[in-house]
């Protein structure tokens, strides 16, 4: 019986992390630019006619649309963990329920 609990225990335990990291990630996405703007804005630091300036907010514009395509790819992988997590929770929850009957 010690089994069961410990393996309830450290889901719920994981179940909270990922449900507190989950609602940070979102608030986190409501600050961050869309790829949208970012492309509009490299677009406009294209015609920038001062080359130093052009090349430095080009770059610094590429930089961004590489770091947002990266949050969205984790933000992709915590969606897939999180779905991972809940079925192999039920199936926990499952084996609970046949050890105490």
């Amino acid at each position: 019986m010690k089994l069961p609990r410990f393996l309830t225990a450290l889901s719920v335990s994981f179940m909270v992390g990922v449900a507190l990291t989950q609602s940070a990630m979102a608030e986190q996405e409501k600050a961050l630019p869309t790829e949208q703007s970012l492309k509009a804005d490299l677009s406009a630091a294209q015609k920038i006619d001062d080359a130093e300036v052009k090349k430095s907010r080009i770059n610094e514009l590429q930089i961004s649309l590489d770091l947002l395509q990266q949050i969205q790819n984790q933000q992709k992988n915590n969606d897939d963990l999180d779905s991972t997590l809940s079925r192999a929770d039920a199936e926990i929850q499952k084996i609970i329920r046949i050890c105490k009957s």
